[in-house]
């Protein structure tokens, strides 16, 4: 184990007694601080010397019976990804629209990883989210502390109208920490009939309209000539 040791005392009297007993009580409590992660013995004997706060030594001669121990500590190693952002190409489209959608993740933890990454929709007329068709994808042997974006498209034909957010989830095996799993997007405004600019079929009722506007002028024209 690394590091210094630091040996406090404690002594205990028992029943106010003082240090004559009938029966056999603990004199000391040592306490140590770990000062990094490793493993060593640990050992008392009668050449260990205790001192008190003051430096001074603690009952000479001392007569010890010890059994020795030994005492390790592991560092923890842990699966840790991390949703960081969730972005989209627009906040505000028409029914029929192809959304892009970008998700920003971040490993964490201590292992190379293989994880899936899911974007998935829900709205303010429904319940619960909905995986988005083609939603998911594959992340293979991520680095520790490195970070990745992947690229989604979300068709949203045959999507109600409504108010959306977009969340990313990734699915990691043996993570334990996944409140950090999930990011959702900002509001997306869908709507339905061009509210979001002028649908095609408005743009096609108005190019219409104005050919005929143009025929009826041209065949008056001509019947005044």
């Amino acid at each position: 184990m690394a590091g210094n040791v630091s040996v406090s005392y404690h002594a205990t009297m028992g029943d106010n007694t003082g240090l004559t007993t009938v029966e056999s009580k603990p004199l000391l409590q040592i306490a140590f601080k770990v000062d990094a992660a490793g493993s060593t013995t640990i050992t008392i004997d009668k050449s260990t010397r205790f001192v008190d706060i003051y430096g001074d030594a603690m009952i000479p001669g001392l007569s010890l019976q010890t059994s020795n121990g030994y005492f390790s500590t592991e560092a923890i190693e842990l699966h840790d990804i991390t949703v960081t952002g969730v972005t989209l190409s627009t906040t505000n489209a028409k029914i029929g629209d192809t959304i892009s959608i970008d998700v920003a993740f971040k490993n964490n933890g201590d292992f190379n990883e293989n994880f899936t990454i899911t974007v998935k929709h829900n709205s303010t007329i429904g319940t619960g989210f909905t995986d988005i068709p083609g939603g998911t994808k594959a992340v293979t042997n991520l680095a520790p502390n490195a970070s990745s974006t992947l690229n989604f498209s979300w068709d949203t034909t045959g999507v109600a109208a409504a108010n959306y957010i977009v969340r990313a989830e990734a699915t990691v095996a043996n993570e334990a920490h996944q409140i950090d799993n999930t990011h959702d997007s900002d509001l997306i405004a869908l709507a339905g009939g061009g509210s979001a600019g002028l649908s095609s079929t408005l743009i096609y009722i108005a190019a219409g309209i104005v050919i005929l506007i143009v025929v009826v002028v041209v065949v008056v024209v001509l019947r005044r000539r």
